[in-house]
């Protein structure tokens, strides 16, 4: 199956899981250069839907672009091996953008959330029992370095703890998309993921899992309208980040993950360790 001319998006911010995709593409969405998917940001083409074929993919997206750069986000493709080699060999000429942080604090966030959207109070060493990709997500280096040999100056890399920052953010984006400084909206900055504990977690729990049985039937357009009435609203954020790893797991997963990051940094030609203590 081969990409079509034309109509597919320019951009992808392809990860990672649970480091500021989320926030990323709501930054994006709001300037007047780029185009969003109509439904749903995480389309899972080159991933879970690619047998659907490019016409599905491209109607993604209004019909009319007006000239805008079509993107989407999709944390997924950076980990998936068969969705890094999809997007390699069919979008050679696309930009990705990639956003890493701290690879025990992005665990922590998937903790936390796994504990907010299922309301079961389980350890640290439980989840991971639940959730054998845990720990592999935040080896970044074997999931960068294909990406970043493909895709050389089409690809960037923001560090979530140093580059989300506002006036950093319009700076990286605006002359790696060749769009203006101007059209970022600042009414998005500092409203992150940020994983807080919600009211009546087996509801709010609940309600979660009905729309993650919506997505996967490709209900996008449900979805969408259902997200639009913001039920979130009904299950307001207690005070506190949540339940947090205990100490000897996290020393155990900073001696796991050390060597990735220094591999990583050599992939970067970047120094991360100060800013992920790892």
């Amino acid at each position: 199956m081969t990409a079509p001319e034309g109509d597919c998006p320019g951009l992808l911010i392809a990860g990672a899981q649970r480091c500021g995709t989320s926030y990323l593409h709501e930054f994006l969405a709001h300037h007047p250069s780029l185009l969003a998917p109509r439904f749903v940001k995480e389309l899972h083409f080159f991933d879970r839907r690619f047998s659907r074929g490019w016409d599905w993919y491209r109607r993604q997206w209004p019909d009319r672009a007006d000239g805008r750069l079509r993107f989407e986000t999709s944390p997924e493709y950076m980990f998936d091996p068969l969705a890094r080699l999809r997007i390699i060999r069919h979008l050679p000429e696309t930009k990705i953008l990639l956003c890493l942080r701290c690879p025990v604090a992005r665990l922590e966030s998937a903790y936390r959330r796994y504990i907010r959207n299922t309301g079961k109070r389980i350890s640290g060493e439980e989840f991971l029992e639940r959730d054998p990709t845990a720990v592999s997500r935040g080896l970044y280096s074997v999931q960068v370095e294909p990406l970043l040999n493909a895709f050389g100056g089409n690809l960037r890399v923001l560090i979530y703890e140093r580059d989300l920052e506002e006036a950093s953010l319009k700076h990286h984006l605006s002359r790696f998309l060749g769009v203006d400084e101007e059209g970022f909206s600042s009414a998005v900055i500092g409203h992150r993921n940020v994983g807080t504990q919600r009211r009546f977690p087996a509801v709010y729990g609940f309600l979660v899992g009905v729309r993650k049985r919506l997505l996967r039937s490709d209900a996008d357009r449900v979805v969408s309208a259902l997200d639009h009435l913001r039920p979130g609203r009904l299950f307001p954020p207690q005070s506190g980040e949540g339940p947090a790893l205990g100490t000897e797991l996290k020393r155990e997963l900073t001696e796991v993950y050390a060597p990735d990051r220094e591999r990583l940094e050599s992939l970067l030609g970047q120094f991360l360790k100060d800013l992920w203590h790892v």
